[in-house]
């Protein structure tokens, strides 16, 4: 059995108007009782959990205590009210004191007496919402069919660029590219991320600004060290397999030149060889005459 979240010194009233008037019993009895208890001086909210509600109910399960808070709520006996905190949808509700006027003719002594000897002036009965509300209320959320509003990371942006407009922008279309790779799209797994940046930057030799660009460039949803990346670098040679284009062009392009640099000097060698046949030519038949 889970450990009750009710300390020994803590209590609720149950008063008579609770039934004679409202006619409340079982656990919406017991349910409206704690709410009032926090907020019948008309300005404080019920803020705790679901699960103390349910231990203070006397251990009841959390459906049913849904179902009794969804019918006050809908009788008007209580006031619910949302407020979303760092993206966290938390639920206040309230007694509608104004039924209770109603009942009393508005006399203000049935909605205040005994505030203070009902908690003693303490308010640490009451659940840190920080321990209790983020999984309870969220649940309670769930159950009833609400979903938390979208997540916005302009704060997380904000505080990381300092007012450098270029990184805010960069960062901007850096959740665009995570947002298309269906990655977690979190306040948590961004601020993880921004948390690695700088010295994911550094260790790859670059700026933020340089570094956030070739990360945009090559599609990636997180960081990661970048080790093949220097200023100024050459697009990498066209390659078809193992064979380098631009090698083999190259090559040809010598092999053509020396080709027709040994052709011009064949020409040259034969054009010379037969000039020589030509004097000689002429020479045996110059001999031939004068003998």
């Amino acid at each position: 059995m889970a450990e009750s979240r009710i300390r020994d010194e803590n209590y609720y009233q149950i008063q008579g108007f609770m039934i004679n008037r409202l006619g409340l019993k079982g656990i919406s009895l017991s349910v409206y009782a704690i709410i009032y208890g926090f907020s019948q001086d008309g300005i404080s909210e019920y803020t705790g959990s679901l699960q103390y509600l349910c231990d203070f109910a006397g251990g009841v399960s959390k459906p049913t205590v849904i179902k009794a808070l969804k019918e006050l709520t809908e009788s008007d006996l209580i006031l619910r009210r949302e407020e979303t905190i760092n993206n966290v949808l938390f639920v206040r509700y309230k007694a509608n004191l104004q039924v209770v006027k109603k009942l009393y003719g508005g006399s203000k002594e049935i909605l205040t007496g005994g505030v203070k000897n009902l908690y003693g002036g303490s308010k640490e009965i009451l659940p840190n919402n920080k321990d209790n509300n983020k999984t309870s209320n969220n649940e309670l959320e769930k159950k009833e069919g609400k979903k938390n509003a979208p997540a916005s990371f302009d704060s997380l942006i904000d505080t990381y660029s300092k007012g450098n407009t270029e990184i805010k922008e960069l960062l901007g279309e850096w959740l665009k590219v995570r947002k298309s790779k269906r990655a977690a799209m979190t306040d948590r797994a961004i601020e993880l991320n921004l948390q690695k940046l700088d010295r994911l930057a550094a260790e790859s030799n670059m700026t933020v600004t340089e570094y956030l660009k070739e990360v945009i460039c090559r599609g990636w949803n997180a960081f990661y060290p970048i080790n093949d990346y220097s200023k100024g670098k050459t697009q990498p040679k066209p390659r078809y397999g193992n064979f380098d284009v631009n090698e083999a062009s190259n090559g040809a392009v010598r092999r053509t030149e020396t080709e027709m640099h040994q052709s011009d000097k064949d020409v040259k060698t034969a054009g010379e060889d037969e000039s020589i046949r030509a004097r000689a030519e002429a020479l045996r038949k110059q001999f031939a005459q004068g003998e």
